[in-house]
């Protein structure tokens, strides 16, 4: 639970810097999400940085209350931080992220790959099982979706993908879109592999017609 003392904490914090927060994330700023509540929430898990002085905290802290704790320990500015591991591979650099196109089988040889979906719209589930059958590799998959009827419906269809090696649905409350399910429910699971597609439904008859719409997936 994150409540006010721990904003209050954070803010104070020489290390953070709550506008350069917002001008280097511009999805917190869109979601209009208070940048202190954002990055005890879910920031410092994915590895953000709270300003331009400060790397990232190695451990993922699950509780709001193990941040705050870490955060007192800080280094003052100006002294190397001990937090932040440049002998972690997963720090160096960021995501590659790759645009939309062919690859070939042999590029993702030995490399371990994961799909995350979430399927808020459990009827388009057969839809995504068709595309994810062209994916060039095996590969396992992790869903997400709001109900428990749902998360049977889409656990039958997904297991029936040939080249999936195991299916993981799970129901998540309808909170942070396609985001949180994809970073807060499993992203301890996804961080081991090396690739990771991330996808989700859109109900586009809502907004247009889905021949003009051209079927997307996004």
């Amino acid at each position: 639970m994150i409540d006010n003392l721990h904003i209050s904490i954070l803010r104070e914090w020489e290390y953070f810097d709550a506008d350069w927060y917002l001008q280097e994330y511009p999805d917190v700023r869109i979601l209009n999400m208070d940048p202190a509540y954002h990055y005890l929430w879910i920031g410092a898990r994915m590895g953000r940085k709270p300003s331009a002085l400060f790397d990232n905290f190695i451990n993922r802290y699950h509780k709001a209350d193990d941040l705050i704790r870490e955060i007192k320990k800080a280094p003052s500015p100006g002294r190397q931080s001990p937090y932040a591991s440049h002998d972690d591979p997963l720090r160096k650099q960021p995501a590659e992220f790759i645009e939309p196109g062919s690859v070939e089988p042999a590029a993702v040889e030995g490399l371990r790959v994961a799909v995350h979906a979430h399927i808020y719209y459990a009827d388009l589930a057969e839809e995504f099982a068709r595309y994810l059958c062209r994916i060039p590799c095996t590969f396992d998959l992790y869903a997400s979706t709001a109900t428990e009827e749902a998360r049977r419906n889409v656990a039958a269809t997904f297991s029936n993908i040939s080249n999936v090696n195991n299916v993981d649905v799970r129901v998540v409350p309808n909170i942070g879109r396609d985001i949180a399910p994809l970073f807060v429910e499993f992203g301890d699971d996804l961080i081991k592999y090396d690739i990771i597609s991330h996808i989700h439904t859109k109900n586009l008859f809502i907004i247009m017609d889905l021949q003009m719409a051209g079927g997307n997936i996004y």
